[in-house]
């Protein structure tokens, strides 16, 4: 949705944004995608366990995900950041 958004506006404005500004924009897309279809299904099979009281090894999950969430909140503030400063 967030990528029709763009091309829209872009279609409508007739100009290109700068490399910056899409590849912020792409690095937020693949770090989303991470933390779908990687991160957070394996977070629900940790947490599953733990719910039924069977043991689980220590992981670096958590630390994956937060550093991941601190990442995609750059991308999108930078990427806010040079869609502001266009004239």
């Amino acid at each position: 949705l967030l990528a029709f958004i763009v091309l829209w506006s872009v279609a409508l404005n007739e100009t290109i944004p700068p490399f910056q500004q899409i590849g912020y924009f792409l690095a937020v897309l693949v770090i989303l995608a991470l933390q779908s279809f990687w991160l957070l299904p394996q977070l629900d099979i940790r947490a599953k366990a733990v719910i039924s009281g069977l043991p689980v090894k220590p992981s670096h999950l958590h630390l994956y995900f937060i550093i991941a969430e601190t990442l995609k909140l750059c991308g999108l503030v930078a990427s806010g950041i040079f869609l502001f400063k266009q004239p």
